[in-house]
């Protein structure tokens, strides 16, 4: 009965177009990795990214890494911005963009406060009273019911 998930295509993607940047915790890793190898001969990668973590943690001062990464960051964010001016990535995200905007966009009608078809005994909760509940009525048939 489950209908099987349609696939998304692959997005293309710009080679020209700059990479973002790493995060404090990557640029740090990647400060360590040899030294993590060297402490632990033989650790696997997984091991190297773990012990790498642990380290992390403890670092009580991060402010060295935070501020390599405000550097990247700054790098990418002119990187980016030359790309933009050159006229990268507005081709294809306009493209984009138009076969996007059919399909998501659909035309909805007005709805109108009042139903189609008549419904009948119908009441809204504003008018229902404390009269017509039907729990109460239900509990009052409870108590005239002999218990077995």
């Amino acid at each position: 009965s489950e209908k099987p998930r349609k696939r998304r295509a692959k997005k293309e993607r710009d080679e020209n177009k700059p990479k973002r940047p790493a995060t404090a915790f990557m640029v740090f890793l990647n400060a360590n990795r040899e030294k993590i190898k060297s402490e632990n001969p033989g650790i696997s990668i997984t091991e190297v990214s773990k012990k790498g973590g642990e380290m992390w943690r403890e670092l009580k001062d991060k402010s060295e890494w935070e501020s390599k990464v405000q550097k990247l960051k700054n790098d990418y964010v002119e990187a980016m911005k030359e790309y933009k001016e050159s006229g990268g990535g507005n081709a294809t995200d306009n493209e984009d963009k138009e076969k996007k905007k059919p399909a998501a966009k659909k035309e909805t009608k007005k709805k109108t406060s009042a139903p189609s078809t008549p419904m009948k005994n119908v009441k809204s909760k504003e008018y229902i009273s404390d009269d017509d509940d039907s729990s109460s009525e239900d509990e009052a048939k409870k108590k005239t019911q002999p218990k077995k």
